[in-house]
């Protein structure tokens, strides 16, 4: 095998990249082509929970949620009150190796934005870039005033400008018209790791659901304030892409890993404008942002089709998602639920109490639900009044999974039972708050957390080699996708540690 080359975008749905190639085959080529030489097949979302973090850990680690003990963006620390929170980025996946960590003789390595580097897998790679981590300027959406005062910065029209923005970085900058009134978009700059000069975009998704941008289609808007934000996010997707040709091109001998993040940050917002089930899907509203999400789309369709013209006969080319995404048009609150059950006891502050209640949604919203272990005699019927509320109260069909291994590794408190993941049924993103009524609209359009019987979670995975290993008419589970790296061919019959 030649050098190895995994390009990972984030967020990718297979349901979607098929309806834009249906619809653009022409801007699309190398996708289609992809779909058409049996190249592509869907990729099963991690089970319990197929948020960004555990994703990643089981495609770099090839080890499932049970053995990483990754289960959310956020993981429970059971503190003194059992309601703590710890980063998942920040704690990893313990000590299992991960692809790269494998010194191969005559390879060097490059690592672009992964995550889960060690110190010793870095200090020996020819690059490593890694950008997670708190900006160095934030994004913001500014008065020209302010703009000028606090950056120094006056961007002349709407063509994006590079500007120094202090602390040693630069930002993309534009100046636009908001709803009549003159604006100046920053796009903010994050630090980077590894020498390297930190990236001039980030995301303003924050920006983009306020309505800074101009109102949203959910706020009645004309697509204006979706235009910009994508354009937005095109900005920032350029800097993944244009990293990962450059070093893909610059070391032909070296294995090579790269990360792009951009196309999640819009489909959290936009997806559920394209999808026909959604309750936020209009067909204005879906003219309006299938094209803007086939543009990003394009982008990446360029980089497949130069990686696929420039790697070797020999090479190992993998381009993947991590999961994909499900629209959503309902936000179901179990606590509250749970509280209407009498399951649920609050303190004077109005925060969980954990020693007076019998069972609560863990404040991750990882959709792990913790419970009393002397209130386990009644488990079932507890778990069947929960599903049947949210069941009636949202019209989907709430469902819980039970994972035993994950437990062990969450090692939640004596007392305490940290088994079972609550998925409230298609298009309903849950919240552990109790900030309002048991269910009500969403505001973000997409979501991808507890892992449920719903299609619209399978991510892709395409082989790009000169001699593909992926068999048609398969799905991989998340976690063997890097056995494509060290296996002639691989077929996957999907199987759970958890089923629903």
């Amino acid at each position: 095998m030649g050098r190895r080359a995994w390009w990972l975008i984030d967020g990718l749905p297979h349901w979607l990249l098929t309806m834009a190639v249906a619809k653009a085959p022409e801007r699309l080529e190398a996708f289609a082509a992809a779909i058409r030489q049996d190249r592509l097949v869907p990729l099963m979302p991690l089970a319990p929970n197929c948020q960004t973090p555990p994703s990643l850990a089981a495609l770099y680690c090839g080890r499932q949620a049970n053995e990483t003990g990754l289960c959310g963006f956020d993981l429970p620390n059971f503190d003194t009150n059992g309601l703590g929170l710890q980063k998942a980025f920040d704690r990893g996946p313990g000590d299992w190796p991960r692809i790269w960590d494998e010194e191969r003789e005559g390879r060097g390595l490059r690592l672009l934005h992964v995550p889960y580097v060690g110190a010793d897998t870095a200090s020996r790679a020819v690059t490593y870039i890694n950008g997670f981590g708190s900006p160095i300027v934030a994004p913001a959406v500014l008065e020209p005033s302010d703009a000028l005062e606090c950056y120094g910065i006056a961007p002349s029209g709407p063509t994006w400008e590079a500007f120094e923005t202090g602390s040693g970085s630069r930002s993309l900058a534009a100046r636009v018209n908001i709803d009549g009134v003159a604006r100046v978009v920053l796009l903010g700059s994050w630090p980077v790791e590894g020498g390297a000069t930190p990236f001039m975009a980030t995301g303003l998704q924050h920006s983009y659901r306020r309505g800074d941008l101009g109102r949203t289609l959910m706020q009645g808007g004309n697509g204006v304030a979706e235009q910009l934000f994508v354009d937005s996010l095109r900005q920032m997707s350029r800097h993944y892409n244009q990293l990962w040709m450059a070093e893909f091109r610059a070391g032909p001998l070296d294995d090579i890993y790269g990360y792009q993040p951009a196309l999640d940050l819009a489909l959290h917002e936009l997806i559920g404008y394209v999808a026909p089930d959604c309750g936020h899907w209009q067909p204005e509203r879906a003219n309006c942002v299938l094209p803007l999400l086939i543009d990003m789309l394009a982008d990446f369709d360029q980089v497949l089709r130069h990686t696929r013209q420039e790697a070797g006969p020999n090479d190992r080319v993998i381009v993947c998602s991590d999961h994909g995404m499900m629209p959503v048009d309902t936000l179901a609150r179990p606590n509250q639920a749970l509280r209407q059950l009498g399951l649920l006891t609050t303190d004077d502050e109005g925060k969980i109490d954990t020693l007076q209640s019998q069972m609560w949604l863990h404040p991750t919203e990882s959709g792990l639900l913790c419970l009393r272990a002397d209130a386990a005699g009644n488990l079932d019927g507890m778990l069947e009044r929960l599903t049947a509320a949210l069941t009636s109260q949202t019209g989907r069909q709430a469902q819980i999974a039970e994972d035993r291994g994950l437990e062990m590794r969450l090692a939640p408190p004596k007392g305490i039972l940290a088994r079972h993941f609550l998925w409230a049924g298609p298009r309903c993103q849950i919240r552990a708050d109790f900030d309002g009524p048991v269910t009500e609209p969403t505001l973000k359009t997409g979501e991808h957390v507890v892992t449920g019987p719903d299609p619209s979670l399978r991510g892709v995975v395409i082989d790009l080699s000169a001699t593909p290993v992926l068999l048609p008419d398969t799905a991989m589970e998340t976690w063997q996708v890097s056995f494509l790296f060290t296996t002639d061919a691989v077929s996957v019959v999907p199987s759970r540690a958890s089923t629903l």
